[in-house]
């Protein structure tokens, strides 16, 4: 038979805000023979400490980094040479729901095949909808093979470890779930005394263990035997490590040396992961230089920029007052003030500029903000000039249609001369 344990550590029992489960004793289940496989069932009871509700998502991440997510449809995981199939088990085909201050039971069963000859481990993650604020409960799921006692295995009966207890400084090279494994690690190493007769061991790893944070994140420890076992010494040393850590946060694992032996000796690892301390220096630079940019913009460039669409409007606005030039009269022109549609803007090599170009190209070239003051009310006043002109034009047009209301015409001037001849003819008579 093939035992498995679901681990519940400490850490899983969070505050208020978050999806937790009780702790306890772990949780075990027994596979037995069904069609030529192996099947288990789990159950793990959450609870929701937070206003949050709507559907669950369940997902098995293994310790490489393989993930799986478990629905009512068998999933296929192949792990380690294994073929492994979850999914949940529930009634109905609904969505698997948790109302705000509520538990919900959860019923998980897989079948394997063949029997794993070593531990499977994971991490078991229950989450919220993707944009939900209620943070994830993560829980370790170790799957184990029979409990033997071979032979290397035999002696940790009994045997203890100086000091039971190490705290491992992590630092994760990047800070994102991306390269779990960049982690510069400050290992531990540990002196295990009253170790039994036995065979001789090889420098290598003796077990890994899957482990959870108190922020959600993932991992996994490792027990190395860096210069081999010597039973026959009675004592020997043993190196902690981490091997993959997906977020910062502390993580806590209690791992025996014996898988299955009640009194084997037993290694706390406390890990404490934190992100390399290049990457806060890098976003206080990242935060500074945010900041100048944005004064700069408010400061500099923007005024620039302002100014800039001022003198470009202002000559859009003379070329819309001189569309009709043709049918009514021009008092005077700007064209020694804007340049002429052929020539650039940006264009500031020209030694004939233009009024309104010769104030563009300053604006470029400003360094204070005292000269932008200075070039913006030069703009003010070519502004009056240009908004001035149409009521120029308008006055022009009253007063030529003044004009010619005034001047006289051909049949009032003939009425006027025969008027004239005749007053001086009677006039001449009289006298």
């Amino acid at each position: 038979m093939l035992a498995v344990a679901l681990l519940l550590p400490s850490s899983a029992v969070a505050q208020g805000g978050r999806l937790t489960a009780a702790a306890g004793a772990p949780l075990a289940s027994t596979f037995k023979p069904a069609k030529k496989k192996f099947r288990a069932e789990l159950a793990l009871t959450v609870r929701n400490d937070s206003s949050y509700s709507g559907p669950l998502r369940v997902k098995l991440v293994y310790d490489d980094g393989t993930a799986v997510r478990l629905r009512r449809k068998r999933r296929t995981m192949a792990i380690a040479g294994q073929t492994l199939k979850l999914w949940l088990k529930r009634r109905g085909n609904g969505r698997l729901l948790i109302g705000p201050r509520n538990a919900r039971r959860l019923k998980l069963q897989a079948w394997v095949k063949p029997l794993p000859k070593s531990p499977l481990g994971g991490t078991l993650v229950v989450s919220g909808r993707r944009k939900s604020s209620v943070s994830p409960l993560t829980v370790p799921v170790k799957l184990s093979p029979p409990a033997t006692k071979p032979a290397a295995a035999s002696i940790w009966h009994g045997a203890d470890v100086e000091p039971s207890t190490v705290v491992i400084n992590v630092y994760r090279v990047l800070p994102s779930p991306i390269a779990p494994t960049w982690l510069l690690v400050d290992r531990q190493d540990v002196q295990v005394k009253g170790i039994g007769a036995g065979e001789d061991v090889e420098a290598g790893r003796l077990t890994i263990e899957p482990v959870s944070g108190d922020t959600g994140g993932r991992g996994s420890v490792e027990i190395w035997a860096p210069w081999g076992l010597q039973p026959a010494k009675h004592r020997a040393t043993i190196r902690a490590d981490v091997r993959r850590i997906t977020t910062h946060g502390t993580y806590e694992a209690t791992i025996p040396l014996a898988e299955g032996d009640d009194k084997s000796a037993t290694i706390t690892i406390k890990t404490q992961a934190a992100d390399l301390f290049i990457w806060p220096l890098l976003a206080l630079f990242a935060g500074a230089a945010l900041a100048y940019r944005l004064l700069r913009d408010e400061e500099e460039a923007r005024p620039k920029e302002v100014l800039r669409l001022a003198l470009t409007d202002l000559k859009a606005a003379h070329a819309k007052d001189h569309e009709d030039d043709k049918t009514s009269p021009v008092p005077y022109d700007f064209d020694d003030v804007f340049p002429s549609d052929t020539t650039s803007w940006d264009d500031c090599t020209l030694n004939d500029k233009t009024e309104a170009h010769e104030l563009y190209c300053r604006i470029g070239a400003a360094k204070l903000v005292e000269s932008l003051d200075d070039i913006q009310e030069e703009i003010a006043d070519l502004d009056a000039r240009v908004t001035g002109w149409p009521v120029s034009r308008a006055k022009v047009v009253q007063l030529e249609a003044a004009r010619k209301s005034l001047a006289p015409t051909t049949s009032n001037a003939a009425a006027s001369s025969t008027a004239c001849a005749a007053t001086c003819t009677c006039s001449v008579r009289w006298t």
